[in-house]
């Protein structure tokens, strides 16, 4: 997963870029077909905190818990 440090520099096209490659989607616009903006925002959000969380795992800070999704979707 892609480090989320420069997370305030992002532009919209660089985060619908992100999710296609997280999605493994080849095309941004077979993404922006199937979900809308606030869509998208709520996963990179996703994938924000769960990088972090990985980060911490890495360091030995935090051990994994399980916990419910936190998303619900339309």
């Amino acid at each position: 997963m892609k480090s989320w440090r420069k997370w305030k520099k992002v532009t919209e096209e660089k985060i619908w870029f992100d999710l296609a490659y997280e999605f493994r989607i080849p095309k941004v616009s077979l993404l922006k077909e199937m979900l809308t903006e606030i869509e998208a925002l709520e996963w990179m959000v996703y994938f924000k905190k769960r990088a972090e969380e990985i980060e911490k795992m890495h360091e030995g800070s935090v051990q994994p818990t399980k916990r419910e999704h936190l998303f619900v979707f339309r």
